[in-house]
């Protein structure tokens, strides 16, 4: 059951999403509507503005991903099984959130490469469900906006959404959407406004989000389009707050 076949579509204000877009996907249509029945109980109850795709098969999730905030993964499916499509997921976009969903409890232990946001059994307890979205509805990081241009035209941006930020003579600019934008201000004063949580500093003119950091090795830090420098100076101080992050904020 593909995005357009689902009938839901997206809306945007300016350049983002206005959103929380939910992707689930099982092979069994039973077990899927399923899901939704329950998800769409939860989030109404709390007011939330969403939007649900239903996707039968991984390489459909795969083909929409970009469109994706929080999904939830079979892992037991034919062709791609869910361990291979959330794989394919991380890197392809590292701040969708993946919950796995499977009655087999010892094939989680196969998420965690990719670092899955949450475990769920099935049959599906609507309790459970509801304390993963608790738990993703709650998480404050990164969901500040700022005030970007991109062609001189004003955008508010998702903390989350910027990948990278570098700084040049009087101005910065910051890589989000494979777009990049700019603001005429000093590094100083931007980073005033930034989620110190979220963003490390690898050089004098340079951060980096650290929910888009995939590996790091050799003072190299790799995103999935993107590979950063970390000087000398501050290595020890990024590789700490790393894996803070990474422990504890992901």
């Amino acid at each position: 059951m593909s995005w357009e076949v689902a009938n839901y579509r997206i809306k945007k204000v300016g350049y983002f999403m206005d959103k929380l877009i939910i992707g689930l996907c099982d092979d069994e249509n039973e077990i899927l509507l399923n899901l939704k029945r329950i998800t769409d109980v939860i989030l109404i109850k709390k007011d939330i503005n969403y939007e649900i795709a239903l996707f039968n098969s991984g390489k459909e999730l795969i083909e929409n991903i970009q469109k994706m905030d929080l999904v939830f993964l079979d892992i037991a499916m034919p062709d791609l099984d869910g361990i291979e499509v959330g794989n394919v997921i991380h890197q392809m976009k590292p701040t969708c959130k993946i919950i796995m969903a499977t009655s087999h409890i010892e094939r989680f232990k196969e998420s965690f490469k990719f670092n899955a946001y949450r475990f769920i059994t099935k049959p599906f307890d609507a309790e459970e469900i509801e304390e993963v979205f608790n738990s993703y509805l709650n998480q404050e990081i990164g969901m500040g906006e700022i005030t970007l241009f991109y062609k001189r035209i004003k955008f508010q941006i998702p903390q989350r959404e910027i990948k990278y930020i570098k700084a040049f003579n009087g101005y910065i600019e910051a890589i989000a959407k494979d777009k990049i934008f700019r603001r005429d201000l000093s590094l100083q004063a931007f980073c005033k406004d930034l989620d110190g949580r979220l963003f490390a500093e690898l050089s004098n003119g340079c951060y980096v989000n650290l929910l888009w950091v995939i590996d790091y090795k050799n003072n190299i830090v790799y995103g999935n389009d993107f590979k950063l420098k970390v000087s000398r100076r501050k290595k020890k101080d990024f590789e700490e707050k790393w894996i803070y992050f990474d422990l504890n904020l992901r």
